[in-house]
């Protein structure tokens, strides 16, 4: 894995020094509000060290990277591509720490991303999964071209959109 940049972002490979970060946000119920119910202490640690594990290993279907400010240490989020390899496409996914958000980091995050999975990795599509009313995910899904949101069958109250290579540029 590669650390990717933007002029304003540094998405860099999780490592060790992110798990205070990844705490934050999984034991977070805002954070955690749009997703699911936050996780307690040790179900957080358990996660981190099994998301570092299956990130750092070669052709595993996740991939998580840290999102920090160009020349600043203090991580922001950390944003991922799952399911690779069950398609031609993968899922992702973003958090961001409070003092982050609205700040659309998210979003140029997102296109950095996308920009690496499409032209380094290959990927014929992008997938975003979130829950109906999510604003800040569907504002950022329409803003960055992803298809028009489509509830899911299987999980009552969440929606899904693709973003593909032509609609990205």
């Amino acid at each position: 894995m590669s650390t990717l940049t933007s002029t304003r972002l540094r998405l860099r490979p999780m490592d060790e020094t992110d798990e205070t970060l990844f705490m934050e946000l999984f034991c977070s119920d805002n954070i955690m509000a749009n997703i699911g119910a936050s996780f307690g202490e040790d179900r957080a640690k358990r996660a981190f060290t099994k998301t570092l594990k299956v990130s750092r290993t070669e052709g595993s279907d996740t991939k998580c990277w840290t999102i920090l400010l160009q020349h600043e240490p203090q991580a922001l989020g950390i944003i991922s591509f799952s399911a690779l390899g069950k398609s031609l496409g993968a899922d992702i996914g973003i958090m961001l720490s409070r003092h982050a958000q609205g700040k659309l980091i998210a979003d140029e995050a997102v296109v950095l991303l996308a920009q690496h999975g499409f032209n380094s990795m290959g990927l014929a599509h992008i997938r975003a999964e979130f829950m109906a009313g999510n604003l800040a995910t569907k504002r950022i899904t329409r803003k960055l071209r992803f298809t028009e949101p489509q509830p899911l069958a299987d999980k009552e109250g969440w929606q899904q959109c693709f973003l593909y290579p032509r609609l990205a540029n």
